[in-house]
């Protein structure tokens, strides 16, 4: 299993905020969509709606599993959220292997 910090870390970096933010209780959406793909990520690696509660230091696993149903909805749905889930998917193995990742630059 991937460490959760470093989920975080690579969530984080695709989303540009910060890891404090996303265990934080700030509700805006560039926020509360990081959290849903850290929730979603570490459901994908294995853990349990319990253990990602407590990761994301929520109160329960309810709020878990509504992560991660709004998150495999918007994966459903949007194009631009399988894109950035696959982003970070390649982010994360970057990341284990120790190297750096910067997004392509887009051409003007």
């Amino acid at each position: 299993m991937t460490p959760p910090a470093l989920i975080l870390r690579a969530v984080a970096l695709e989303y540009g905020v910060r890891v404090p933010d996303i265990l934080g209780r700030d509700r805006h959406r560039t926020i509360m969509t990081a959290r849903r793909a850290v929730a979603y990520l570490l459901r994908a690696d294995g853990r349990s709606y319990p253990e990602i509660g407590i990761e994301l230091c929520q109160a329960d696993h309810t709020s878990a599993i509504h992560a991660c149903r709004m998150m495999f909805e918007r994966l459903k749905k949007h194009g631009e959220t399988r894109r950035t889930v696959t982003r970070i998917l390649i982010r994360l193995e970057l990341l284990r292997h120790g190297q750096r990742f910067a997004a392509p630059a887009v051409p003007a």
